[in-house]
């Protein structure tokens, strides 16, 4: 017997009138939150005019780069650093800030991405402006003078004028500053300042202060500093943690320190007159090379190496460079009969770049490869493992890799 298929029947009239009741209800809800909507934008309209009322005193150009302080901006460009063209300034002063160039003098101070374009320029000048650089600012002073600046990528961000000559500074990669200048209560103060612009520490000294580092975080300061007794030198390293009344101090005796800067690891490299020392933050001394009888020519301190040249004889013409990494280890060690003008230790392979004449030379344990330039070389800067070669009015690249 077959089955007969049954339709059910479809009542149209219910379902319509579901719907009917379904599109009701959402209709008043999206109403609701229409005016909700409207009340909401009303009242942040009236807030803001408020705020902007009561705190116009606030608005300042000073208080929009405090903001701008975080913001940077970094080198997008990728490949062989292209030639830049610049002006021509008095006492120039080169560095890499965040992958571009950074160039400083009496007019000015740019920045070149690695395309060659200014991405950044201020008016800021000084007579004798010293760039350093850390990962958040770079900080440029007067040497000599009294006023230092502030700076990102995008905007001077903060400066002042400190009470006396500014001898020398450091900045962390964190942020944290600090500057040496003549002070009249003692002969020098090392004023402390974070990483939003605020004086947290003034460090005074009796004695000669001739070179400070700051580490990684900006935590820990080590200060260098000299005085004569009787007919020598007194020397020594003051390691300071900052806020707080712990310090160590390591004897140098009668050697005169020039300089000091943290190294990868937390290690402080130092160079002496007639010495060059790897020093633990605990402040034990982990490597120590005597100079003598050589003469101190000139050195260059990266993160990664150390790099120092000395003149074996009195013309000049035969130097020798010693080249150590952060943990006191020699890297190289080798002779050079040339009268070397300049020394940039690398900052990414085990390398030293050095001028010489119309020369540039890059030197590893392995080899060495040359350049010859034309022109008047004031400084070898290494961007992205390749040197850039800075003259008076422009900058080429060398990849010597």
């Amino acid at each position: 017997m077959a089955q007969s298929n049954k339709r059910v029947p479809i009542r149209t009239e219910a379902i319509m009138r579901d719907n009917q009741t379904y599109n009701r209800y959402y209709m008043h809800i999206s109403s609701r939150f229409c005016a909700a909507k409207w009340i909401t934008l009303l009242l942040f309209t009236v807030y803001l005019a408020g705020m902007l009322v009561a705190g116009r005193s606030s608005i300042t150009y000073e208080n929009f780069l405090y903001l701008m302080r975080d913001f940077n901006i970094s080198s997008s460009a990728s490949g062989a650093y292209a030639s830049v063209v610049y002006e021509e300034q008095q006492n120039m002063s080169f560095s890499v800030f965040k992958n571009t160039l950074a160039v400083a003098g009496s007019s000015g101070v740019r920045l070149y991405d690695a395309a060659g374009n200014s991405v950044f320029r201020d008016s800021v000048s000084y007579k004798t402006p010293v760039l350093l650089t850390g990962n958040k600012y770079m900080l440029l002073y007067d040497e000599g003078g009294r006023e230092y600046s502030l700076l990102t990528t995008l905007a001077r961000v903060s400066g002042g004028t400190m009470e006396g000559d500014i001898l020398c500074a450091s900045i962390s990669d964190g942020g944290q500053y600090a500057i040496v200048s003549r002070s009249s209560e003692s002969k020098y103060v090392i004023d402390v300042f974070n990483a939003s612009f605020k004086n947290i520490e003034r460090i005074y000294r009796d004695s000669y202060v001739t070179g400070i580092a700051l580490d990684e975080d900006g935590e820990n300061i080590a200060i260098l500093s000299s005085r004569p007794d009787d007919w020598t030198l007194k020397s020594e390293i003051s390691f300071l943690r900052i806020g707080s009344e712990e310090a160590r101090t390591v004897s140098l005796g009668e050697r005169l320190p020039l300089y000091c800067r943290y190294m990868n690891g937390g290690n402080l490299a130092v160079v002496c007159d007639s010495s060059f020392m790897i020093v633990s933050p605990e402040g034990n001394v982990m490597a120590e090379v005597s100079l003598s009888p050589m003469t101190l020519s000139m050195f260059d301190v990266s993160d990664r190496l150390a790099a120092i040249v000395c003149s074996e004889n009195v013309l000049g013409n035969t130097n020798r460079i010693l080249v150590y990494n952060f943990d006191g280890v020699s890297v190289m060690d080798t002779a050079v009969d040339k009268r070397v003008s300049s020394v940039t230790a690398s900052d990414v392979h085990d390398g030293v770049y050095i001028s010489y004449g119309s020369t540039v030379e890059y030197i590893t344990k392995a080899d060495a490869r040359s350049v010859q330039f034309v022109g008047s070389l004031v400084q070898v800067c290494e961007v992205e493992g390749r040197a850039v070669l800075c003259f008076p009015g422009g900058a080429s690249s060398v990849d010597f890799n």
